[in-house]
């Protein structure tokens, strides 16, 4: 048991910080998010000492590039895992506050910050809903990660509904945790465009995380990856397809597709953990760990660019 855990530990920050070395600094690329209208590419990173003295959680900072002019740019300071509502108007991070790990939303244009979490716990890695009204994200209040949920007004919940579901709630609450792990972890949520479905995946510790799929509310949860390998970092092409990475051998992670009316994934000859297809489908954006950039290709498997920090 202790084997497994220290596997499962070291996958995790292998996957999640993803540092790789430069001549002085490491460099850590941690998300991705399109813009509705496809001319835009956000994503958070940071760059370290290769001892790893300067690490702080302050140096995540969301960048973006600009498709139009080529350019990369600091976007939004202090802040990682970002995600842009289906409208564009709304930007969603993280960042951490007097020691709390939060959840803000900014404008399209990365101002006039709302705070939605204020809890002691860790809040991270928000995604819209279609209507713009909620976000689904991870908190660790019960402990271990769940997937709770927020109006992005920051109005309280109503709860009425949802209590036959759950049992006894409280009828408003500022948050609502719809997932129920037994001690286990459920981690990155993704809403799908037609807002019927969460996809998410589940952490037991034995290195088989599993994909999985929700209504909204926590119910007919089920598992649709139902394998005995890795699967994790879910999230949507279309109402109907969902792209995730897999771990097939240690410390290689390779995307696959899947579509939901026709259960069987598919490899997408990409190696990362984070990919992320446009929103017309047409172009593809992923991590690539060994060239320190974000990549952009065509669905075809043409370049197109690729994204470096700025200096």
């Amino acid at each position: 048991m202790k084997k497994t855990f220290i596997l499962s530990a070291i996958l995790f920050l292998f996957i999640s910080l993803s540092f790789i070395e430069d001549d002085e600094l490491k460099i850590s690329f941690q998300d991705i998010c399109w813009s509705p209208d496809g001319k835009t590419i956000y994503f958070s990173a940071m760059k370290v000492k290769p001892d790893y003295s300067d690490f702080k959680p302050e140096k995540w900072n969301i960048y973006k590039y600009d498709f139009a002019t080529k350019t990369t740019s600091k976007f939004i300071d202090s802040a990682y895992y970002v995600s842009v509502s289906p409208s564009g108007k709304q930007i969603a991070v993280g960042k951490r506050i007097n020691g709390n790990r939060d959840i803000l939303i900014y404008d399209s244009n990365g101002k006039n910050p709302k705070r939605i979490t204020t809890d002691p716990a860790d809040d991270f890695g928000a995604t819209f809903s279609p209507d713009e009204k909620q976000i689904a994200f991870n908190s660790k209040q019960s402990g271990k990660p769940e997937i709770y949920l927020a109006n992005t007004d920051g109005s309280l919940m109503d709860n009425s509904a949802f209590a036959e579901l759950r049992g006894s709630v409280d009828k408003y609450t500022k948050l609502r945790r719809i997932t129920f792990s037994n001690g286990f972890s459920s981690y990155n949520p993704a809403w799908s465009p037609d807002g019927k479905y969460i996809a998410y995946y589940f952490e037991k510790g034995d290195h088989k995380d599993q994909i999985r799929l929700m209504n909204p509310d926590g119910t007919n949860d089920k598992n649709i990856t139902n394998d005995t390998l890795n699967n994790t970092f879910p999230n949507w092409i279309d109402k109907n397809k969902i792209v995730y990475a897999q771990n097939k051998k240690a410390f290689t992670l390779s995307i696959e597709e899947m579509n939901l009316q026709n259960p069987q994934p598919q490899p997408l000859n990409i190696e990362s953990f984070c990919t992320r297809f446009s929103p017309d489908g047409k172009m593809i954006a992923f991590i690539n760990n060994k060239e320190k950039c974000i990549e952009v290709i065509t669905a075809e498997g043409k370049p197109v660019t690729k994204i470096f920090l700025p200096d």
